[in-house]
């Protein structure tokens, strides 16, 4: 079998995952990629399954005649915001699974409303079956006109078998004097991350229950120089990590906090789950609806609410070390309802269809 995978801003957990795809089930995959996004520069590997390139590598009608020699049985293709895979795939949504993905949530703003009665002119002539990340997103691909049956959930994994290896159990990553505990933002430095209101929840919290607590930032992005300005001596900004690296870290945090006001998923947020990481994520965080449950495994919180933010780290703060076991183990409990496994058993299933 063969698959093509019209990608944007190719990630490390989507190549990952496609690998694991290809692999599994015997496929030759090609995936053809806009440029990286400069604050998230994945390193991707090509291997034996797996042939990676950039769109700009070939005009429009030659990616057309090259897809064509292919003869795919499976084209996935990115949203519907690049006009090049539109027209590539058009030709072939009555022929073969053409399978479009999305992580836009329903928010019932204007231009949503717009695009759902637009739907059957900009998006559905252009695929056969929507891949959704989870809740909030399938409630945006009904209204978009797409049955039931042609609506796939689960489209974004962390890499699993990588992060959940690193996962240690209950026990709690030793922590002592000159060792703090380690709370961990991941992300870009931009404003809808909410990096600046998270420095300044964190140095508001009561210093005796924060003493034994310290901030690690860790991302790329225009905000870096600014952070750094307001960090204190208990934060500590630092660059963007490979996944590899990443997953060394995280293996040393004690808790994860994404305080997003925009954030359609977050792998990042199931990447921390794996490593049984006790949650905080604002109401805006997509991957909550999956990666979250209040007072189970960590807290919610009312995004851009500074106070409200403040009190979810001041009372993941004052928990009983067994609490926070408890908290490590469930979620990672979690973190199986999305795997490397379950995502190429759903894109498998529509090849069998």
């Amino acid at each position: 079998m063969k698959a093509v995978f019209l990608c944007r801003r190719l990630a490390g957990y989507m190549f990952e995952s496609i690998q694991y795809f290809s692999q599994k089930y015997n496929v030759d995959s090609v995936i053809v990629t806009t440029p990286a996004d400069p604050n998230a520069p994945f390193e991707i590997k090509k291997t034996k399954y797996v042939e990676v390139l950039s769109i700009n590598a070939k005009t429009e009608k030659e990616w057309a005649d090259f897809i064509g020699k292919i003869n795919p049985d499976l084209i996935y293709m990115a949203g519907w915001a690049v006009p090049t895979y539109k027209k590539i795939v058009k030709s072939y949504v009555n022929k073969i699974p053409v399978i479009m993905g999305m992580d836009a949530q329903w928010e019932g703003s204007f231009r949503q409303r717009l695009g759902t009665w637009a739907s059957s002119y900009y998006v559905r002539p252009y695929c056969n079956h929507v891949w959704v990340a989870g809740d909030r997103q399938f409630e945006f691909a009904k209204r978009l006109g797409f049955r039931n049956d042609s609506v796939l959930t689960g489209f974004y994994t962390a890499d699993t078998p990588m992060f959940q290896a690193k996962y240690s159990g209950e026990e709690i990553p030793h922590f002592g004097l000159d060792n703090p505990k380690k709370i961990v933002f991941v992300g870009r430095y931009v404003e809808v991350k909410e990096p600046r209101l998270l420095i300044e929840a964190f140095n508001a919290i009561n210093p005796e229950i924060s003493k034994d607590w310290e901030l690690i930032m860790i991302g790329a992005g225009e905000l870096k120089d600014d952070l750094k300005k307001i960090s204190g001596s208990r934060v500590k900004i630092m660059d963007f990590m490979q996944p590899e690296k990443l997953n060394d870290l995280l293996a040393q945090c004690h808790a994860f906090c994404l305080p997003s006001s925009y954030e359609p998923w977050g792998v990042v947020v199931h990447e921390a789950a794996c490593m049984g990481l006790p949650l905080i994520l604002s109401d805006a965080c997509g991957a909550a609806t999956e990666f979250l449950i209040h007072g189970y495994n960590g807290f919610s919180f009312k995004s851009r609410d500074k106070a409200a933010l403040t009190k979810a780290m001041t009372d993941l703060f004052t928990i009983e070390d067994s609490t926070m076991k408890s908290m490590r183990k469930n979620s990672f409990l979690l973190s199986n309802r999305i795997t490397h496994d379950t995502w190429a058993g759903t894109l498998f299933g529509v090849l069998k269809k």
